[in-house]
């Protein structure tokens, strides 16, 4: 008897991918990648009912945690990440029926994520450092 309700998403999730296995007749490479795939949208879709439904808290995704206010470094990271995720997903989409290989992601989505990450962590340093400032001021 299966326990949880993610192990008997699991267990369903093997079982029709077996059954589709046997069924399409795709060689085992091109079946592991359409099964990743298929995996990775319905990780999304239910991430996405979750957050919609109010199961997982995004209450204060967005705030500052040293200054409790709003976090500009966060929001450009959030949609810097979430846009290029999805930029590469297509893709990845895309690429499937060509060969099944992985496209190597444009330079430009490299740069644009290590700036993002960069910026959030220099806005982190700095926050940090401009609170420890004001702490030994005021003391």
């Amino acid at each position: 008897m299966v326990g949880t309700r993610a192990q008997s998403f699991l267990f369903i999730y093997f079982a029709a991918a077996a059954v589709a296995l046997v069924y399409l007749r795709l060689p085992p490479c091109r079946f592991v990648a359409y099964a990743i795939g298929l995996l990775m949208a319905v990780l999304f879709i239910v991430t996405a009912f979750e957050v919609l439904s109010g199961r997982i808290n995004t209450n204060g995704l967005l705030q500052d945690k040293a200054g409790g206010g709003f976090s500009g470094s966060r929001l450009q990271l959030l949609v810097v990440t979430v846009l290029g995720a999805t930029f590469y997903f297509s893709e990845i989409l895309q690429s499937m029926p060509a060969g099944g290989e992985l496209p190597a992601p444009p330079d430009w989505l490299l740069a644009a994520l290590g700036t993002s990450n960069g910026g959030y962590v220099a806005a982190k340093i700095y926050s940090q450092a401009f609170r420890g400032f004001q702490q030994t001021d005021a003391g």
